[in-house]
């Protein structure tokens, strides 16, 4: 069968309304069914919670600060701090003032912190306090005019008395947005190559990544008999606010009117006696926690049961560890997705009908193209580089038009550096990354089969393969291993791989 643009089976309207109207509209009604109704709630603090109509309060108290205080539509507000509710409602403030916002890890030091500020040109700090002495750092000799901090200290200003001033909530005035030119987020993504690069991510992108999922799952929930999408009565967010998938997950969930239980630092135990306790039924995680799982023997002690969902993405998850998981759980859904930061989320979530190793088929109103060297189309079941075009693909990236230019082509499809293949039905299965492919005397060599191969030795808890350089075959894999037991030796790793 000849190559072609691969489609998505579903479409949907273009929104003409901004993201975080979408979401402060929401909120309100949210409010309105159940004044008391929590948003949010700290795992490690019962007291530490905020209702619906707090956290729509509260960010009109951010928003008519930063008017007040001389901040405009098109400003960045640099946010880094530890997960935490503030981090919603801090967001909803600045976009509703019209500000972009650009996340960081609290876990940087202060050279990434520096570089990432000196990059944005940010006027604006929000963090906590375990995060405010590095940042401070960071922001000296930069045009940086206010910290804002919880709770305030060293001069900085007390980002809840921001919130919870009534004057400010009044002040409040949205910001007219222009879907398609203004920016919302700037993450920092190293893309398929090179240092990190603030990725511009506009309205119309986010808003449409919103809407994507909304059908996508509204599709879903109808195949099922329901007349649309059934949020889930409770979640628990661990992943990072600062990453694309944590933050769009928890803001989706925000959206449905799902509470959900925050964790700022992962601990497997108190994550899983928390799913128990609570009967969650659905969770948004990684492989390598997934790993964790099945190799900490907690499946024994707790009865998982309640799950029926598990969404997985950042990285393809290793059969061993799916079949492992099921031989637990027969009846949970592991629906892993494929997305970047340059495509605000994602391009692809599978559903139960996946075929298992699959990423599924695309998003709504999104299009792929899996390329061969030559430049030519891939049709089903030819292994290619993955390029994806849809209105939740970035604008391109900040000050770097050259950059841009290199990884989006005048088609708007923007390149993945993934090797994949798909079916006859749109599935899709991720095979390596192009960057990390090893060149044995001309041949490829994919780190992801060596790697799966050594998974399967009962003795090897983690194992990551890299080319190293060699004069006679241009490189060679070198393998690096976790052992389960010191008892495992190179040479049984060898015979393992040669048998």
């Amino acid at each position: 069968m000849p190559g072609a643009i691969v489609k998505s089976p579903f479409q949907y309207d273009l929104p003409s309304e901004a993201y975080h109207i979408r979401l402060l509209n929401n909120c309100r009604k949210h409010a309105e069914e159940d004044p008391e109704k929590y948003a949010f709630t700290n795992i490690d603090d019962e007291s530490d919670k905020v209702t619906f109509a707090q956290v729509h309060d509260y960010a009109m108290g951010l928003s008519g600060w930063l008017t007040s205080s001389g901040f405009k539509k098109g400003d960045i507000l640099y946010l880094s701090m530890a997960n935490c509710w503030q981090f919603n409602v801090t967001m909803l403030g600045a976009w509703h003032a019209g500000l972009a916002v650009s996340a960081a890890s609290p876990q940087f030091t202060h050279f990434e912190h520096n570089y990432q500020l000196k990059d944005l040109t940010a006027q604006l700090i929000v963090t906590d306090a375990a995060t405010l002495p590095t940042v401070t750092k960071a922001a000296q000799g930069l045009n940086v005019k206010k910290i804002i901090c919880i709770g305030g200290s060293n001069g900085t200003v007390d980002l809840m008395q921001v919130f919870k001033s009534e004057s400010n909530q009044k002040a409040a005035k949205p910001a007219q947005i222009n879907l398609k030119e203004d920016i919302i987020l700037l993450p920092y993504s190293s893309g398929t190559t090179g240092s990190p690069k603030g990725v511009m991510i506009n309205h119309l992108n986010y808003s449409s990544m919103l809407s994507s999922y909304v059908k996508k799952y509204d599709e879903e929930f109808i195949k099922r008999g329901y007349d649309g999408y059934m949020p889930a009565p409770l979640t628990i967010q661990f992943l990072p606010f600062y990453h694309a998938m944590g933050l769009f997950g928890m803001l989706f969930h925000f959206y449905n009117g799902t509470p959900q239980i925050i964790m700022a630092k992962f601990n497997l135990r108190k994550f899983l006696q928390t799913v128990v306790d609570e009967g969650i039924m659905t969770i948004m995680t990684v492989p390598a926690v997934l790993l964790q799982l099945v190799e900490s023997g907690l499946m024994e002690e707790f009865d998982l049961s309640c799950l029926l969902v598990i969404n997985v993405g950042s990285a393809p998850l290793a059969h061993s560890i799916i079949n492992q998981i099921k031989q637990k759980l027969p009846d949970v859904t592991i629906a892993q997705g494929f997305g970047m930061t340059e495509f605000s989320v994602a391009a692809h979530i599978a559903t139960a009908e996946s075929p298992i190793g699959s990423c599924g088929v695309l998003m709504p109103n999104t299009e792929m193209k899996v390329v061969k060297d030559d430049g030519t189309l891939c049709g089903p079941n030819e292994e290619g580089e993955c390029w994806i075009r849809g209105p939740q693909v970035m604008s391109g990236y900040w000050r770097r038009p050259e950059q841009t230019a290199e990884s989006m082509d005048k088609e708007g499809f923007v390149r993945t550096g993934d090797i994949v293949h798909y079916d006859e039905k749109g599935n899709t299965f991720i095979t390596d990354r192009i960057k990390e492919l090893i060149k044995v005397n001309g041949k490829q060599v994919p780190p992801a089969e060596l790697e799966s191969v050594l998974y399967e030795h009962p003795l090897v808890l983690d194992a990551c393969v890299v080319g190293i350089p060699d004069q006679k075959s241009g490189e060679l894999p070198r393998a690096y291993v976790v052992r389960k037991s010191n008892n495992l030796t190179e040479k049984e790793i060898n015979d393992f791989i040669d048998g």
